[in-house]
């Protein structure tokens, strides 16, 4: 099932065209970055429930120009009421003090050129088995809640259990001179954490579920469970790990974790900026050996 483009973009589609289409008189160039999403966050525990809104959550726009020197930015939480003349007198203005006020703080201006951009145009809908809305919050609560009576039911020692479901509408819109895209997708997570006691011992374990999926998810939660519930009583019993150095097969989710904490962190731009990228040294050379292979991208 596709995933419906946003109402409120739709609405503000021929007023952000013409927003872009008049900066464009004044400057070399223009963008605007409509966003509305929209999500909630379901979390249970043994004697707690509660219903928000996602973290998220944003609609607005985000105004990028270029004036023949450098970038900047202005968002807002509504296209002007009274056209785009008033906005770009206040833009002229904050571009003809910050030059000033720069140099006044003893700081050099920076050129930086202007993207020369291909015309595209292009809209893109994501699919999922099932849309938010096609399950009301009381439903979705209501399946979290039995999620957590039964997980009391198959396990003697737990003492607390801890459910999420989160799930999240975003719908994007990009216009520029040459460029006019538009998205809407559904993302969704979810986690089961069981906490066990046995005597002084306690244990739990983190399960996690994600995906560009709808309410479908719930029921990923739902066939995991048991075996959640049993790697965690293991735990109980499981011994400390003795320091030193071992080889280990590490699941693919857990090798990208390591590797991002490993050197990820450190391949990230502001470091190289900095100077204190250690990946400057290895850039062009391998670093590993050829039988590992690994691609940094959010594509499945």
């Amino acid at each position: 099932m596709k995933v419906p483009l946003s109402p409120f973009l739709g609405r503000q589609r021929r007023g952000s065209e013409r927003l872009v289409r008049e900066l464009s008189r004044e400057f070399p160039y223009v963008s605007l970055l409509a966003s509305d999403t929209g999500g909630s966050r379901f979390k249970a525990r043994k004697s707690e429930t509660s219903l928000k809104d996602s973290f998220s959550v944003e609609r607005g726009f985000v105004l990028r120009v270029h004036d023949g020197l450098g970038y900047g930015e202005l968002s807002f939480n509504e296209l002007p009421p009274d056209g785009p003349q008033a906005l770009c007198r206040s833009l002229r203005e904050r571009v003809r003090r910050s030059v000033p006020g720069l140099e006044e703080l003893g700081l050099k201006h920076a050129r930086y050129p202007a993207p020369g951009e291909q015309p595209l145009r292009r809209s893109w809908q994501g699919e999922v088995e099932e849309l938010p809305e096609a399950i009301s919050p009381r439903e979705k609560m209501d399946r979290l809640l039995v999620l957590r009576e039964k997980a009391f039911r198959l396990s003697p020692r737990l003492v607390e259990m801890r459910l999420l479901y989160e799930e999240v509408r975003v719908a994007k819109l990009f216009l520029s001179s040459q460029r006019h895209l538009e998205q809407a997708y559904v993302w969704s997570q979810g986690y089961l954490v069981p906490y066990l006691r046995e005597g002084d011992e306690t244990r739990y374990l983190f399960r996690s579920f994600s995906g560009q999926k709808g309410p479908e998810l719930l029921a990923e939660m739902e066939a995991a469970l048991e075996e959640t519930l049993s790697e965690a009583q293991l735990l109980l019993g499981a011994g400390t790990v003795e320091p030193g150095e071992y080889e280990v097969i590490l699941s693919p989710d857990v090798a990208g974790l390591l590797a991002h904490e490993a050197f990820g962190h450190g391949v990230e731009m502001d470091l190289f900026v900095k100077g204190r990228a250690r990946a400057a040294a290895y850039l062009g050379r391998r670093i590993a050996s050829p039988l590992v292979g690994m691609r940094d991208g959010a594509h499945r």
